[in-house]
């Protein structure tokens, strides 16, 4: 559990893993069935949790500062010479704690300088330090505005915790008397051998102690150069032959590529069912009619494909998003404030252009195509999805310029006996379509 769980699993051939607060809330109710708060303040940072009819309620972690930590008693007693235990045994001592707030670390220290030069004992400045431990925790990680909410049942866990004068400063700011294990820097790997135990008895593939005791890791980096990305690998490789790669931002910096090979890449299916499984009308009496692969049209291009191939003509698509279709229609672009979808259907109404043809279908779609199984009370199109076709014809002369007919008819496809009657308009005047 933890921040190492992944790498230690992969290491030592681990069963499972646990999410570290998991692992704290079965140790903590071991202790306390009824626990209704826990607090954990390690050496770096702190969590704490309500517990609600014996699960996690809401979780708040400390985001970056180490002041209110364990770290930060320990560097500081190491600068007097001291350990760490005989630095809060100090604090036990004090009868006028230094109030040093619950600044950062870098303020922090100099409040704790400046204390030093008005001549406070040490022992006073070691409980000042602890009171500000759970201040921090208490009124800057969690606000807390009500003692209330914490219930009766608190229990603090962490290496922090074996601190007499945190403990006690923590009762004396609530009022309330809380729960501190024995073993309460061992809390996690207390829960998570609980938690292992109560599993079901799954028999280990643990390393055995022989090649525990031999155990050693060799690390290397490689740029991995799979894709553009060129992530920085580090690869973990064991004296067992396993290896564990991090670093990477997809699975072929593992090499896994292979083995992904062996999965359906269901997107690529969907594409393929699209655009590759519909062949165009050869010899079609009508001619060549195009159709751009953007927005809409390009969920929906199957209904239209039929639509036109039944009508007699051969369909012909726009070529495949790229970057390069992109820049083909960026100068005829009207503003910058255009989602990129929208800026790339302008590079396929070109690649359209550029192909010859001389008749585009591009409709305009207020509404999206119900889905007949998952009925919605709302099937509108976004106004860019709705109506974009107006502002190509708006916005490409090269339309006009190479006298194509840009077919862009605004229809109700939610009413079917609409959207006949409509496209019987649009269609019927076009070569004598009936």
């Amino acid at each position: 559990t933890g921040y190492g769980e992944a790498i230690v699993k992969a290491a030592l051939h681990a069963d499972d893993g646990e999410v570290e607060t998991f692992s704290h809330l079965r140790a903590a109710q071991e202790f306390c069935p009824e626990v209704s708060f826990v607090l954990d303040i390690g050496g770096q940072d702190m969590k704490c949790f309500y517990v609600h009819k014996g699960s996690i309620g809401s979780i708040i972690l400390n985001e970056a500062c180490s002041a209110g930590c364990g770290s930060f008693i320990e560097n500081f007693a190491q600068s007097l010479k001291l350990t760490a235990g005989e630095f809060a045994a100090k604090a036990l001592e004090s009868k006028a704690p230094v109030d040093l707030g619950t600044r950062c670390t870098v303020f922090m220290n100099s409040k704790v300088k400046q204390a030093q030069k008005d001549g406070a004992e040490v022992g006073d400045i070691s409980a000042g330090i602890a009171l500000s431990v759970i201040k921090n925790a208490l009124f800057k990680v969690m606000q807390l505005k009500d003692v209330s909410t914490l219930g009766d049942h608190i229990v603090v866990q962490g290496g922090t915790f074996y601190n007499d004068a945190v403990l006690r400063s923590m009762e004396l700011l609530l009022g309330k008397h809380v729960i501190r294990p024995d073993i309460a820097g061992l809390m996690g790997a207390y829960g998570a051998a609980i938690l292992a135990l109560e599993s079901g008895g799954i028999r280990s593939e643990l390393l055995p102690p022989e090649q525990l005791e031999s155990f050693s890791v060799k690390t290397k980096s490689f740029r991995c150069h799979g894709c553009g990305n060129a992530c920085l690998v580090t690869v973990q490789n064991f004296p067992d032959g396993g290896r564990y790669f991090t670093g990477n931002r997809c699975e072929r910096g593992a090499g896994k590529e292979k083995q992904a090979a062996k999965v359906q890449n269901i997107y690529r299916f969907k594409y393929d069912r699209l655009f590759n499984y519909y062949q165009p009308l050869q010899a079609a009496p009508r001619g060549k009619i195009g159709i751009p692969r953007v927005l809409n049209m390009y969920e929906d291009y199957p209904f239209w494909f039929t639509l036109l191939t039944r009508l007699g003509y051969e369909v012909v698509l726009s070529g495949e998003s790229s970057a390069h279709m992109y820049y083909k229609g960026m100068d005829t672009v009207p503003s910058d404030s255009l989602c990129y979808p929208a800026k790339l259907a302008h590079g396929h109404i070109m690649d359209l252009v550029e192909k010859g043809l001389k008749k585009i279908f591009y409709p305009c779609l207020p509404y999206n195509m119900e889905d007949e199984e998952n009925k919605s009370d709302n099937h509108f199109n976004c106004p860019v999805v709705a109506s974009y076709a107006e502002n190509i014809r708006g916005n490409m002369d090269i339309l006009q310029e190479n006298n194509v007919d840009f077919i862009q008819p605004f229809l109700p496809i939610h009413s079917p006996k609409h959207m006949v009657k409509r496209l019987y308009q649009e269609l019927g005047g076009r070569e004598g379509i009936s």
